[in-house]
């Protein structure tokens, strides 16, 4: 369920789980954030981000401290509004990235984290990204050479199996990587067919060295009293194992991924 459990940064500056939000009307896209940003932009109490709020008119929710959009190292901020309330909130929000200074202990090296504050790297639908890519590469072909900037996306192969969000990111010269990313939000919000969660629950994807896999393989319920086998549950995209047998009395037995290949490595 990705209602589940995340953080929402409260008007009143405090984190606090929330139940499952009312979906309101608005296009939806999403921003990564270096998770040593990440504080920048919300504030201390939430002011950061209770200010973005106000001056763009967007709903915003940044996803919790430890989840990070599968396969990098950045924490997600998701944008809900009119295309010009998204536009102004995620000028807002690149401004935080581009003015804040990392810390000594973050992650990579300086050069590497100077290089980020020229990227601005946003998060579509697998759908509302045919748009941008266009027929034969076209539409992104042009974007680049009118603003003279690197467009890169996630291939659909590096998105884990589940996840219908893919990563783009826009590098070059500030103005230039501005223009472009408006022109990008206004596709995205003229896809009358985007669908993307404003809220997703991230920690039920990730990676290991074989590839993207899905953190679930639990067994059906089994017979009551009979120890019955349930029906297969999910197993990894490039390791597909269905799940555990139902339990004794009706109960559950399912296995998740991490557990069935600890044993593997013990046994090995």
């Amino acid at each position: 369920n990705e209602y589940k459990s995340y953080l929402r940064m409260s008007d009143e500056g405090t984190t606090e789980q929330s139940p499952r939000p009312q979906r309101r009307s608005g296009s939806v896209i999403k921003i990564l954030c270096p998770y040593y940003v990440a504080g920048a932009v919300i504030g201390k109490g939430g002011e950061n981000i209770k200010e973005i709020k106000e001056k763009s008119e967007a709903s915003v929710v940044v996803s919790q401290n430890n989840a990070r959009f599968p396969g990098t190292n950045e924490r997600v901020i998701s944008v809900r509004g009119t295309q010009d309330s998204i536009k102004s909130c995620i000028s807002l929000i690149q401004e935080k990235i581009r003015n804040d200074k990392p810390p000594e202990n973050a992650k990579g090296s300086r050069s590497e984290n100077e290089k980020r504050k020229q990227c601005c790297k946003l998060v579509v639908s697998d759908n509302t990204l045919g748009r941008i890519i266009g027929k034969a590469g076209k539409t992104v072909q042009d974007m680049k050479s009118k603003y003279e900037v690197e467009i890169n996306t996630t291939r659909r192969s590096e998105t884990p199996f589940g996840l219908d969000e893919r990563a783009i990111s826009i590098e070059g010269e500030d103005n230039k990587v501005d223009e472009c990313v408006e022109e990008i939000i206004k596709i995205v919000c003229e896809d009358a067919y985007a669908t993307m969660r404003f809220v997703t629950d991230y920690d039920m994807f990730f990676y290991d060295r074989r590839g993207p896999i899905y953190d679930y393989g639990y067994g059906r319920r089994g017979g009551y009293m009979r120890g019955g086998f349930g029906r297969s549950g999910y197993g990894g995209y490039y390791m597909p194992r269905g799940g555990g047998g139902g339990g004794y009395r009706g109960g559950y037995r399912g296995n998740s991924r991490r557990s069935t290949r600890s044993r593997e490595r013990r046994s090995s």
